[in-house]
């Protein structure tokens, strides 16, 4: 191997190229100015010099320098660049030093090449070769990298063994030295940051190279100058790498753990969300059934309602009392009327007020003795009640009688005073709704005998109600154009009628008086006369 350059060029390709090699050695120059400072001239030896950097490096520095190497090639690469090399083996070149000569003595990457005993030969003879206060450098692989132990360190087929920076250490302080110094080296600077720490870094980040500074006894003075140098932290040791890769992962560990713990809540809330969902779907359904029960139920009774409803309409009794329903109806309506237009509905004062704008009628009234002389006696108490309101005496429990009110219709004073102000009580639509209640009564009346009956015995014991309600019947049956011709010839007819039962009741006894009220059951009242004169034709 020494004579066939091999090792120089495994060297070329694994070791680096010089500028990267004269970097690394730049962390040793704390330890070689305090030597130049103490002693003049120092001189240096470095065993299996190689390439020869170190030894530009300590010429840098004011040593006087040395190196040996065993091969050739290595020398040759050392000669050309003018440095003082020989070849010989480094054992043999510390024996052949004389005592406390050299201020400097290092190797870098023998002690790897080198049996124990050998090695533990060399750390003797440097103690006694080196001034008071020199320094005995050793570099070598370090084997706390992983990758560096199990990989790195085998490519070159000269290594031996690796050696652990605690028994290299400890060489130098067995041999008598009086300090010695671990320096792990040429780690990734980003390591020192604060940089996550994975498998990876734990693995092959740990400083790949470490070197052991030992020196040797001399005045407290001098050492005291490279206090600084070994007391200053250097590399990154494997078990930074470890305790920092536990930390991370025991803290991702603790956040795993307090993450599921947090998931198995949220799932148990989850969980007990959904029974409660579940609790209320079901109390929904629940819900919506008795709903649809209750509903079903209301539809069925709706539906036997309705049933009994249409019989109700279809049964005799509903027909024959509906003028009954309808009358009701407009009497409600009218009362509605009334109390929202504050006019109190008075069929007298209407059917005054009717008689009073048609003089036909007013003449026919006036020609009936007995109702001439209660319009007259009306009309008195009317004028009386109309000149001095507050000197009349309180108001009788009883209305007037419709004879009496009717008096005022015969007067000029009464006309104008009746036609003023009944016709503001009385307006269009509640005249429409008598005369259609009047109009339907008396249809209903031809057809059904004893709604008739009962109908002739209330009109009986009303006679002026009996010549209203004729008189809006005529009103319906044949308008308001025609109507005072209409009266005029039935007015006629029934005057005739009603003459023929006067006579009649007048020898049978009876005064004038009973006979216009209509007290006597035979008499008839003008609708008497009129139903059973006109009824059949109509």
């Amino acid at each position: 191997m020494a004579e066939n350059g091999f090792y120089r060029a495994f060297e070329d390709r694994f070791r680096g190229t010089r500028e990267t090699i004269d970097a690394r050695l730049r962390v040793y120059l704390p330890f070689l100015a305090p030597l130049t400072e103490a002693t003049t001239a120092p001189r240096a030896l470095d065993l299996g010099c190689g390439r020869g950097e170190w030894l530009e490096v300590v010429q840098a520095q004011g040593f006087a320098a040395e190196g040996v190497d065993l091969d050739a090639g290595m020398l040759a690469a050392c000669r050309e660049r003018e440095l003082a090399v020989r070849q010989a083996d480094a054992l043999a070149a510390l024996a052949e030093m004389e005592d406390e000569s050299l201020a400097l003595v290092s190797g870098f990457h023998i002690a790897e090449h080198l049996p124990f005993e050998t090695l533990q030969a060399l750390v003797g003879e440097a103690l006694r070769v080196l001034l008071p206060g020199g320094l005995l450098i050793l570099e070598t692989p370090n084997p706390e990298n992983i990758l560096v132990a199990s990989r790195h360190f085998y490519l070159d087929p000269t290594h031996r063994h690796p050696l652990p920076p605690p028994l290299l250490a400890f060489l130098p302080e067995y041999a008598g030295f009086a300090r010695t110094r671990i320096l792990r080296l040429q780690e990734d600077r980003r390591l020192h940051g604060d940089v996550p720490i994975g498998v990876r870094e734990v693995i092959g980040g740990a400083s790949p190279d470490y070197a052991v500074v030992a020196q040797k006894h001399g005045p407290a003075s001098q050492l005291e100058c490279f206090d600084t140098a070994f007391e200053a932290a250097y590399g990154m040791p494997y078990e930074n790498l470890a305790e920092r890769f536990d930390a991370r992962f025991a803290g991702a560990e603790t956040t795993a753990t307090t993450a599921h713990e947090t998931a198995e809540q949220a799932l148990d809330a989850a969980r007990t969300g959904v029974e409660t969902a579940t609790q209320a779907l079901d109390a929904a359904r629940t819900g919506v059934e008795t709903a649809t029960t209750m509903a079903q139920q209301a539809l069925d009774a709706a539906g036997a309602a309705q049933s009994e409803l249409h019989s109700v309409y279809n049964s005799r009794s509903w027909r024959v009392t509906e003028p009954l329903r309808w009358g009701a109806q407009v009497a409600r309506e009218g009362r509605r009327r009334a109390k929202s237009t504050a006019v109190r509905l008075d069929p007298v004062d209407g059917a005054i007020d009717y008689v009073s704008r048609h003089p036909r009628i007013k003449r026919l009234v006036t020609r009936i003795p007995s109702v001439e002389r209660r319009l007259r006696r009306g009309q008195a108490a009317s004028a009386a009640a109309s000149v001095a309101p507050e000197a009349q005496e309180p108001a009788p429990k009883h209305k007037p009688s419709y004879t009496q009110t009717l008096w005022r219709i015969t007067s000029p004073r009464g006309n104008s005073t009746m036609q003023n102000s009944s016709s503001a009580k009385l307006g269009n639509a509640r005249r429409g709704m008598l005369v259609g209640l009047v109009s339907r009564a008396g249809n209903y009346a031809k057809t059904a005998p004893r709604f008739r009956r009962a109908a002739l015995r209330v009109l009986n014991r009303a006679p002026g109600l009996n010549i209203k309600l004729r008189q809006l019947y005529l009103e319906s049956k044949f308008g308001s154009g025609s109507r005072g011709d209409v009266w005029s010839a039935r007015a006629a007819s029934g005057a005739a009628a009603s003459a023929t039962t006067r006579a009649g009741n007048e020898t049978a006894g009876l005064s004038s008086e009973a006979m216009s009220n209509g007290i006597n059951a035979g008499q008839r009242t003008p609708l008497e006369t009129y139903f059973h004169a006109y009824g059949a034709d109509e």
